[in-house]
């Protein structure tokens, strides 16, 4: 069960990225909205919530980098759950800093790194599943 829950994240994950990669613009103004919206805090229990399963997660292969990734996403929730306002305010104070050619760097890395993510956890819940 795990196992799935591990490709069903991979395969979100890594469609986010892609389309960050291919609407950048889009996705800062859906990031601009979200960080202000009042139920942002939200998103802190949504982090620690989806982050958990991969840190207990013992896949076929990369089983360290996943255990990696859930760490990282699971200690986030908490900064946006006790800290909305002020993780929403970093966020667009640091894009508004940015020039566009800046933010859109910003946006490019962000997807690169989701999609490297996902495909980590894709590839490694297809090896335990013996599809490839």
């Amino acid at each position: 069960m795990l196992t799935i829950y591990v490709l069903v994240f991979g395969i979100f994950v890594a469609t986010v990225g892609l389309v960050e990669l291919l609407l950048p613009s889009v996705m800062m103004k859906i990031w601009r909205y979200w960080v202000s919206h009042r139920l942002f805090f939200l998103y802190g229990i949504l982090l620690m919530a989806a982050g958990f399963p991969l840190t207990i997660y013992n896949g076929a292969r990369f089983e360290t980098i996943i255990f990696i990734i859930g760490l990282v996403v699971v200690f986030t929730g908490p900064f946006v759950l006790l800290y909305p306002h002020k993780m929403g305010g970093l966020f667009l104070q640091g894009m508004e800093e940015m020039s566009p050619r800046g933010r859109t760097i910003a946006i490019l890395f962000d997807a690169a790194v989701r999609i490297t993510a996902g495909l980590i956890c894709v590839f490694s819940a297809l090896v335990e599943l013996k599809m490839i």
